[in-house]
Parts: C-alpha cells; sequence; structure tokens
C-alpha cells in the first residue's frame, strides 16, 4: 500500500536573503514554519515531502495526498498559482501562514482550508478531517500553545547545503511591544509565551548545527528570561544570533552575558574589536558596550568629525581612549573619510592606549604622513601599522620605510592589511602576501615582485570602480564571484547600487590582461564540492 503523501511548500519570493546567491547557497532559510508543522505530522501516518521553491523546482506531478502551502504577502501571490495548479489535478491544498491567516477568505477562493496562527493544537482535526475527505473551511485553536512541550522540528528535511543560515529556533512567541505595523502581536499575542529553557537547549544542542538564529520576534523582550538562556548556553560552542529592540541592546549585562554565551564558539584565538562612530559622547558610549562584553579594542570611525578641527578630534580620541584600547583609521575621503595632517597622527600617535592604526587614505603623500606622525610620536614599537591602500597593497606590504629625524634612520614596516582587495582572487591573495612577508627584511626585493604591485593596482582600480570614485566598488566585487560560479548575479543590498557605466568593460580588460592573477582554477577545482 502507498504510504500517504504530504507536500509541504513554500513559495518563491523575490529576496536577496532567500536567492541561493552565495556558493549557490541562499543566506537565510525560510522553512522554521513548514519545519515545525512537519514535525506535528505523526510519522508513521505520512511521508512529508519539503519544496523550498528558492532553491528547486516544485514537481507537480508527485502523488500527494495533501499539499500545505505557507505565505506572507509578499509572496502570497505566488502560493495561490501554486495553490490553484494543484487544486486542477484535484489534490486537496491547506495554507496557512501570515497572510491567509489574517485573509482566509482570500485564501479559501485558492484552497480548501486554511489554518489561521498556530498549527499544533489544530494539526489533529484537519488530518482527521483529511481522511474522512471532510477537510475544507478554517482550522484555528481557541487557545494558544504553552510553548512546553513543542516536538523538535524536521531539520533531517531541510537541504542544509543550501543554505548559509539554515537553523532557527525559538524560545518564545509573541510580543508585547504592540508596534502598529507588525503582525506578530495579532498572530501570537501580545504577551511573551516561553519555552523552558532546557527544551531549547535540547533543540540546539540536537539540531545539527553550531550556528543558530534565534527565531523570537524580540529575543531580549523582557531582561530576565534571554539572561536564562544566554546563562545556560556558556560553554556550549554555539554561535548564535538574534533580533532585539534597540533599548535593550544598551543593556551593559545583557550585552556581556551574550557575548560570554558565544565565547567558546571557537578554539582559534580571537582578537575581538568593535566599530565605534559618532560624536564623543555617542563613541563613548560605544566603547564602555564595547569593552564591557569583552571587545579588545575599538576600531575608531572620524566621519561625524568631519566639521572638526585636528585639536577637537584630537579630543575626541582622547577622550574615547580612555574608555578603550583604540585602533585609528585613515579612510579616503571619497567614502567618508577626513583627510589629517602628520602633525594630527603625532598627536594621536602618543595617546598611550592607542595600539594600532589602519591607513587607507589612497594617497602616497598621506600614507607618509601617518608614519612620520607615528615616528615623531615615538611610537613605532607600540602602534601596530596596517595598510588599507589597495591602490599599492604588494609595495605597502614589502618594502621598508625609512623616516628621518633630526639625521637619525628609522626603518619600520607596515605588518599587514585589512583590504578589499583580498575579497575576490583571495588565494592568489594570500600567496601575494606569503611572498611579502618572505621578502621582507631581504637585502633586495625581487624585481617581479615589485613590479607585480603595478599590476595587482591595475586590477583593483576596475572592479572598485576607480573611474567612477568606487561607486560601483561592491558591485565589481560581486561581478568577479558571478564569474566564478560562487554567486549567480552582482545585486547589493541596495538594489539601486550596480556596475557603473564602462566598468563591465574594465573587469573585462583586466581579467583578459592578467588572467594569471586569478584564482579561477582553484576555484574551479573546488566548486562542486563547496556546492554539494
Amino acid at each position: 500500500m502507498r504510504s500517504r503523501v504530504i507536500h509541504l511548500i513554500n513559495p518563491k519570493t523575490d529576496s536577496l536573503t532567500t536567492r541561493p546567491l552565495y556558493l549557490n547557497r541562499a543566506l537565510y532559510s525560510p522553512l522554521a514554519g513548514l519545519l515545525a508543522v512537519a514535525a506535528c505530522i505523526p510519522r508513521d501516518q505520512y511521508e512529508v515531502v519539503l519544496t523550498d521553491e528558492n532553491i528547486e523546482t516544485i514537481d507537480f506531478d508527485l502523488k500527494a495526498d495533501l499539499v500545505g502551502i505557507s505565505a506572507m504577502t509578499s509572496y502570497v501571490n505566488r502560493g495561490y498559482e501554486i495553490a490553484d495548479q494543484f487544486r486542477a489535478k484535484g489534490v486537496p491544498v491547506v495554507m496557512g501562514g501570515v497572510h491567509p491567516s489574517f485573509m482566509p477568505q482570500e485564501a479559501l477562493k485558492h484552497s480548501d482550508a486554511v489554518v489561521i496562527g498556530e498549527v499544533e493544537l489544530v494539526i489533529d482535526k484537519l488530518l482527521d478531517d483529511l481522511r474522512e475527505g471532510q477537510m475544507r473551511g478554517t482550522y484555528k485553536s481557541c487557545k494558544l500553545h504553552p510553548m512546553a512541550g513543542l516536538t523538535m522540528p524536521r531539520y533531517d528535511l531541510l537541504k542544509k547545503h543550501r543554505y548559509v543560515n539554515r537553523t532557527f529556533v525559538q524560545t518564545s512567541r509573541g510580543c508585547h511591544q504592540g508596534c502598529t505595523f507588525c503582525a506578530e502581536p495579532l498572530m501570537n499575542g501580545l504577551k511573551f509565551r516561553y519555552r523552558p529553557v532546557d527544551e531549547v537547549i535540547h533543540e540546539m544542542e540536537n539540531c545539527g548545527s553550531r550556528t543558530i538564529s534565534i527565531n523570537d520576534a524580540d529575543f531580549f523582550g523582557t531582561p530576565e528570561r534571554p539572561k536564562e538562556v544566554m546563562r545556560a548556553l556558556k560553554g556550549r560552542n554555539i554561535h548564535w544570533q538574534a533580533g532585539v529592540t534597540s533599548k535593550l541592546a544598551q543593556d551593559d549585562r545583557m550585552l556581556e552575558l551574550a557575548a560570554e554565551s558565544a565565547s567558546h564558539w571557537t578554539k582559534r584565538p580571537l582578537a575581538l574589536v568593535a566599530g565605534l562612530s559618532g560624536p564623543t559622547r555617542q563613541a563613548i558610549a560605544e566603547s564602555d558596550i564595547a569593552r564591557g562584553i569583552g571587545c579588545h579594542a575599538g576600531l575608531l570611525s572620524l566621519a561625524a568629525m568631519k566639521s572638526a578641527s585636528e585639536d577637537e578630534i584630537v579630543a575626541h580620541c582622547e577622550a574615547v581612549a580612555r574608555e578603550i584600547p583604540l585602533i585609528g583609521f585613515y579612510l579616503q575621503p571619497a567614502v567618508g573619510g577626513v583627510i589629517l595632517s602628520a602633525n594630527f597622527w603625532r598627536r594621536f600617535a602618543a595617546i598611550d592606549n592607542v595600539v594600532a592604526i589602519k591607513i587607507a587614505p589612497f594617497n602616497r603623500y598621506r600614507t607618509l604622513d601617518v608614519l612620520r606622525g607615528v615616528h615623531a610620536a615615538g611610537a613605532l614599537d607600540r602602534v601596530t601599522l596596517y595598510t588599507g591602500n589597495d591602490d599599492h597593497i604588494l609595495l605597502d606590504l614589502t618594502l621598508p620605510f625609512d623616516l628621518r629625524d633630526n639625521g637619525v634612520t628609522v626603518r619600520t614596516h607596515i605588518r599587514g592589511g585589512l583590504l578589499g582587495h583580498w575579497s575576490v582572487w583571495t588565494q592568489s591573495a594570500i600567496r601575494q602576501f606569503e611572498r611579502c612577508k618572505a621578502a621582507r627584511n631581504q637585502p633586495s626585493v625581487p624585481a617581479d615582485l615589485l613590479a607585480l604591485d603595478a599590476r595587482i593596482t591595475d586590477c583593483n582600480s576596475a572592479f572598485f570602480d576607480v573611474a567612477n570614485n568606487f561607486h560601483g566598488c561592491i558591485a565589481g566585487c560581486h561581478e568577479v564571484l558571478r564569474r566564478q560560479g560562487l554567486m549567480q548575479g552582482i545585486w547589493c543590498l541596495d538594489p539601486e547600487e550596480g556596475l557603473s557605466p564602462g566598468q563591465m568593460k574594465e573587469i573585462d580588460r583586466v581579467c583578459n590582461e592578467h588572467a594569471d592573477l586569478s584564482d579561477d582554477d582553484f576555484i574551479a577545482a573546488n566548486l562542486t564540492k563547496w556546492l554539494a
């Protein structure tokens, strides 16, 4: 006798997070709800087939006894098309999810039944009616689930290799914020309902992933509950993320616990660097938080100080450095940087708690201003220098810098890089860095390594769209990855962002002229394995 089959479907949506753009994987799995539905279906009575149309095609010829479709408003019309096609074949369809729950009569024009809200307390009735051939209308529980004893979602149905972030664990449902634009309080109540912490931890430990997305409306919704969960997570080697409201995101103890709970997720030694921005009061507040949660240093953006004098900027840096070890950042003006003198960098490097500087003005004179300033402050042995100059990267990483003061020469090196350069052709870039390190402190530098700097800069000029003041830099990197099969398109978070006029031609040129600098062969040799 043929097993009864329930086919659960997530319709395709036009979203950057659900398209398979990242090594043929989607950034997020949208299947948390359907995995929970599948968990409620008795395994001894039904086979469950799960299809996410974002990453695979729907088999409309599958012999199913029931099709279940979950949909949000943004893609409910595609859900209706799928439902209509299955019903035309005589297959009963039930719909659920946010949109059908709020618009059940609309959804019933395309389906036999609609589940309104949570499924756990109505699934038995729905399946009984299905067996009797009487499944129709709406199914809605008269009460909300107490959240204790929830069945483990059917993670075994998930095609895990097709998603970057694939595991979503609920610790609560509902939300007391009552935001007028949000469906959560109307769907799941204006009061938080919490799962027992031991059940939450059991699911996290047994879901098959050590990277977890907490799928709550507001994980920090009430102060004490998330602290319980985070204390239980300490030492479990679980790396997690969650959505929270900004109010409690400023709670020092909350962030300390968050950092502690994830501190053992890798055995590699890590330097934790926080980004600090804004005017002095904001930067100090951010540094206090960063220090409190275990960050080792803060990388200080000066974009908010564009109209300030150098005296004011130095005072700003001194105030922030009293709170946390500081990394300076000399950013090129084209993308928001402030032009600063050698005297500024002398005064900056003289601040006791400054530990490093990232030099990225894309300008030789301004780069030397930083080195001269650090030398004048007598801080070359204390302040580590990093380059971000993608226009001169190999020579920055290779050559010594001789700095003169009162007839005395001091030689120093830039120690490493924080680079956009390494976002594409990465294997080759790592090999180039190893060559640079090997050439340091040698009596001479090979001529071919010196000459290579110009070729690398030529490539970067096309990828980062120098001709158009860097407007197409992200799309340019995406285009290189797309050509290698690592991405399916060049979409950016800003839908209006893309390649600049003439940039594609420039990328074609450097890919042809400098093909030996690419890592195309390395990517091609490993792509099938990475996408498996």
